[in-house]
């Protein structure tokens, strides 16, 4: 029982540990997946903890037991929410910056029209220097 208990004790203090802010650094994906998985493995230690305290006969351990499975799904509780809100918060961050790079491409407060060729002067006249014009015009000039 000490076992399980050092290790649902180890866990909870390397997900707090994941969870604390890093100085503003945001979180890849891949680091809110492992916690995730912690938090999975963390939840499965309290169940194996609290079967094995079904199983106590002394009840003073027993008792005790069931004291640190209160506070360890408490703590679990609220690992949830910390890592629902920072999955969020990434959530924003990464909206933010694809709404940024996406109006970026083409910013809107030149004065290019949405027709960039509704402003070119169109010679009345074939140029000599134009291929396309009709042989007269090129005669003509």
């Amino acid at each position: 029982m000490n076992t399980l208990f050092n290790t649902a004790l180890k866990q909870s203090t390397s997900i707090k540990r994941d969870l604390s802010p890093q100085a503003g650094a945001q979180l890849s994906a891949s680091l809110l997946g492992q916690i995730s998985a912690s938090l999975t493995s963390f939840s499965r230690t309290l169940d194996s903890y609290a079967d094995l305290a079904k199983s106590e006969l002394n009840p003073a351990k027993k008792e005790k037991a069931y004291e640190r499975i209160e506070s360890f799904r408490s703590e679990l509780q609220c690992f949830r929410e910390q890592l629902k809100e920072l999955r969020a918060q990434t959530e924003d961050v990464q909206t933010s910056v694809n709404r940024q790079e996406l109006l970026g491409r083409r910013p809107h407060h030149t004065s290019t029209p949405e027709n960039p060729y509704s402003d070119a002067a169109i010679a009345s006249a074939p140029s000599a220097h134009n291929p396309w014009a009709p042989k007269d015009a090129m005669a003509a000039a």
